[in-house]
């Protein structure tokens, strides 16, 4: 289900102390990636920047790791803006001197359809879907694979601005959907491979536009897997012979594979009690 900002947001005042799943106005915030070099004890800033942007090839000008983990130095590392979605428990909140806050990122053009929808949708693990919010104007998500931790003396010294906050069940979806990242329980590298390739082959057969969900289970010798259409012309079965075939053959695996496929509105409860969601 797609949720819509009447649905996921509602009205504040300003005098309102933050809480758990408000939108912050554009802040600064770190992200280190493979090519963002920390660099320190440098003498000539700007040089020092403009060698970093050629991703410093000389390794000893580079940071090597501190000789005493709790030491405090000071390094050249990237920042950029975004706007962040406070993560902390509302109580946390009023009692911490630090706020953990996600990034939110906008949709972009360069993005697929199917890489949307799939947020919209609720399908991907680490993307919570946001509607277009005030002064904002664009639908957006916000990332748990991208978290913070800021200091609320440093978000006041910002003037840090709540675009938004949510409605009780906007806040209760945002819960769930950070107990589903955090929580969830890790799949074998295996087992994960043999799903994603099926799922992979599914998505580019006849029905790959018709799958609603994929239902698994798996033990030490065996994987089930039971596929939820939106509609089941008699095609469903066809594609999922053949995904599953292209399965066991394009990977070598100690698995046997069993693959069922219905019509979503005729599966029921027993049938999926027991089995995780592959997303």
């Amino acid at each position: 289900m797609v949720y819509t900002s009447g649905e996921l947001y509602r009205e504040f005042n300003e005098s309102d102390e933050w809480q758990q799943g408000d939108i912050i106005e554009g802040l600064y915030i770190t992200r280190l990636l493979q090519d963002d070099m920390p660099i320190r004890r440098s003498q000539d800033l700007l040089a020092k920047i403009s060698y970093v942007a050629q991703l410093a090839e000389k390794s000893d000008e580079v940071a090597p790791p501190f000789s005493n983990r709790y030491s405090r130095e000071y390094a050249l590392i990237p920042v950029f803006k975004t706007d962040v979605m406070i993560v902390s428990q509302t109580c946390d909140i009023a009692h911490d001197e630090q706020v953990t806050v996600a990034r939110v990122r906008p949709f972009l053009d360069s993005d697929k359809p199917e890489f949307q929808g799939n947020i919209r949708r609720g399908n991907v693990f680490r993307a919570f879907y946001l509607p277009d919010y005030p002064s904002n104007g664009q639908e957006s998500f916000s990332t748990l694979a991208e978290v913070t931790v800021l200091s609320k003396k440093l978000l006041q010294a910002y003037k840090a601005k709540r675009r938004i906050s949510l409605s009780p069940r906007g806040l209760r979806l945002f819960q769930s959907f950070i107990g589903r990242f955090f929580g969830r329980e890790a799949m074998p590298g295996d087992v994960s491979k043999i799903i994603t390739t099926f799922y992979r082959r599914l998505k580019e057969s006849e029905v790959g536009s018709k799958i609603d969900r994929i239902y698994y289970d798996y033990s030490s010798e065996n994987i089930s897997l039971l596929v939820a259409l939106d509609d089941d012309d008699g095609k469903g079965r066809e594609s999922v012979e053949a995904a599953k075939k292209y399965t066991d053959e394009s990977i070598k695996h100690r698995y046997e594979i069993q693959v069922e496929c219905k019509a979503k509105d005729r599966i029921m409860l027993r049938e999926i009690e027991g089995f995780r969601e592959f997303r």
